[in-house]
C-alpha cells in the first residue's frame, strides 16, 4: 500500500521480491491476510526442508518429523508466519542459499544469495561464510549467478524509482539506519543491553523460554531445550561432516555479531530469527536422542514438547487481540470532542494518523516541554509525559503481551482538560 521506494515507505532496497509475490497473491485472492499467511506457509514449508536435507534426514525419519514439529510449533516462526513482515521469508531464502552453498547447485545458491537481498537485506551477513566456502570453486560462475540474483529484483525497482532516486534512498536508509533511528550500536552503545536484547530475543521470543515476568510453564519449556541442547551436540556432528558444521557454526557466530552490533536487538527481537532456526537443528538431534534413553527421556520430552505448544498456542491466540497501540487508537476514534490535539512520539502519531485518528498531532521530544494545546481543546499524550505543570485529569493505561510483539507493550494515556475562560 503507497509502496514508493524513494519515499522510504517501507525502508531501501524494500523488500521488492518480498512486496511483489504479496501484491500478486493479494490480487488473486482478493485478500491482503490470505496473501500473507500464503507467504508464511510456504516459508515455513520451504525452512522445514531444507532443515531437513541439512540434517541429511528424509521428512518421514524420526529425527525429520521432531524437526519439523519444533519449527512448526515454535513462537517466532508462528507469529512471523502471520505477519506482514519479510522476515519468515527471508529466513527461508537464507537456509535454502546455505543448503545449496554447502552441498550441490552452488550456482542456485548464490542466485538465492542475491534474490535474498530484496527480500530481507539484513540476513545476508548470514551467507558470508558459506558463499566463501563455495567460491573455491567456479567462481566466475557463481559471481554471475549471485549478480543475477540481485538483478531480478533491481532492474525493476530502478525502472519503478529511477537510479538517482534510489540512491538518494539508500544513503538516507543506510544513515538513518546506522546513525539515527536504527538502534545500532551507535546510537544505544550499551553492551550489556544489546547482549541482553539478543539473548532475550533467542531465548524468550524465539524458543519461549522463561524470563522475567513469564508463566512457569515456561520454566518446562526452557529446561526441555536445556536438556535437547545438550543432548543434540553429539548427534548433530555425526549427522553433519565437521567442514559442513564449522562452516554453519561460523555463520552462526558472524550473524550474532553483525546483529549485535547493527540491528536493533534491544527492541526488536524478530532479527534473532536465522539464530534460531539453528538452534533447532541442535534441539531437534537431541529431542529425538532423548526419546532414546528410556522412559525417562521419553516422559521429559513428552513434558517439553506439551509445554511447547501451550506457551506458542497461547502468544499466537493473543496475537489476534490489539496491540497496546492499536487499542489507543480505537479509544481515540471514538473520542467526542470538537478539537482534539494528541502529544506523543512521531512514529506513535504517524500510526494513529494512518488508521483515522483524526486531530491534531504534536510531536513530543526527550527533554522539551511542548506548547500547551489551546484552551478547551481536548488533549491527550500518549506514551509520553509533556512535563506540564497542570497535572493530568485522568490517566489510563493500555497493554498487551510483550511476547507477543515487543513493541510497545505498555502505553499510558494521559488527558489534560482546559476549561475554555
Amino acid at each position: 500500500m503507497d509502496y514508493s521506494v524513494a519515499d522510504l515507505r517501507p525502508h531501501f532496497p524494500g523488500y521488492p521480491v518480498f512486496a511483489f509475490a504479496a501484491k500478486v497473491l493479494t490480487a488473486a485472492t482478493g485478500s491482503y491476510a490470505v496473501a500473507f499467511s500464503l507467504l508464511g506457509a510456504f516459508a515455513t514449508f520451504t525452512i522445514i526442508y531444507y532443515l531437513q536435507r541439512l540434517l541429511r534426514c528424509d521428512p518421514a525419519d524420526p529425527a525429520g518429523l521432531v524437526l519439523a514439529a519444533l519449527i512448526l510449533l515454535n513462537p517466532m516462526v508462528w507469529l512471523l508466519s502471520n505477519r506482514y513482515m519479510p522476515d519468515l521469508l527471508g529466513a527461508a531464502c537464507a537456509v535454502a542459499a546455505v543448503y545449496h552453498l554447502l552441498h550441490h547447485k552452488r550456482d542456485l545458491g548464490f542466485f538465492l544469495a542475491g534474490l535474498l537481498a530484496g527480500i530481507r537485506l539484513s540476513f545476508v551477513p548470514l551467507l558470508i561464510p558459506p558463499a566463501l566456502f563455495a567460491l573455491r570453486t567456479r567462481t566466475i560462475r557463481n559471481l554471475v549467478f549471485g549478480a543475477l540474483g540481485v538483478l531480478v529484483w533491481l532492474v525493476p525497482l530502478v525502472i519503478d524509482t529511477g537510479w538517482a532516486e534510489l540512491i538518494a534512498a539508500a544513503r538516507r536508509q543506510t544513515e538513518g539506519h546506522f546513525g539515527d533511528f536504527g538502534g545500532t550500536v551507535y546510537t544505544e552503545p550499551v553492551l550489556r543491553q544489546r547482549i541482553t536484547g539478543a539473548v532475550r530475543g533467542v531465548w524468550a521470543h524465539g524458543l519461549g523460554g522463561y524470563w522475567t515476568m513469564r508463566h512457569p510453564i515456561t520454566l518446562l519449556v526452557g529446561a526441555g531445550f536445556a536438556a535437547a541442547l545438550a543432548a543434540g551436540v553429539q548427534p548433530l556432528r555425526r549427522a553433519m561432516p565437521r567442514h559442513i558444521l564449522g562452516t554453519i557454526a561460523a555463520s552462526f557466530v558472524t550473524y550474532l555479531v553483525w546483529i549485535s552490533l547493527y540491528q536493533n536487538v534491544i527492541h526488536k527481537s524478530r532479527h534473532v530469527l536465522p539464530l534460531v532456526l539453528f538452534v533447532l537443528l541442535v534441539a531437534a538431534m537431541g529431542t529425538w536422542e532423548l526419546t532414546r534413553r528410556g522412559r525417562m527421556g521419553q516422559i521429559v520430552v513428552g513434558l517439553f514438547l506439551t509445554s511447547y505448544a501451550v506457551v506458542t498456542l497461547t502468544v499466537v491466540t493473543q496475537h489476534r487481540q490489539p496491540t497496546a497501540i492499536a487499542q489507543v487508537a480505537e479509544q481515540l476514534r471514538e473520542v467526542d470532542a470538537g478539537e482534539l490535539y494528541v502529544f506523543s512520539i512521531p512514529l506513535a502519531n504517524f500510526y494513529l494518523a494512518s488508521v483515522g485518528v483524526e486531530a491534531h498531532f504534536v510531536s513530543t521530544e526527550p527533554g522539551v516541554t511542548p506548547t500547551a494545546p489551546p484552551d478547551g481543546a481536548r488533549t491527550f499524550a500518549v506514551g509520553v509525559d509533556p512535563g506540564w505543570t497542570r497535572s493530568a485529569s485522568s490517566s489510563q493505561s493500555f497493554y498487551h503481551n510483550p511476547f507477543v510483539n515487543p513493541m510497545w507493550p505498555q502505553i499510558v494515556v494521559r488527558e489534560y482538560v482546559r476549561e475554555e475562560e
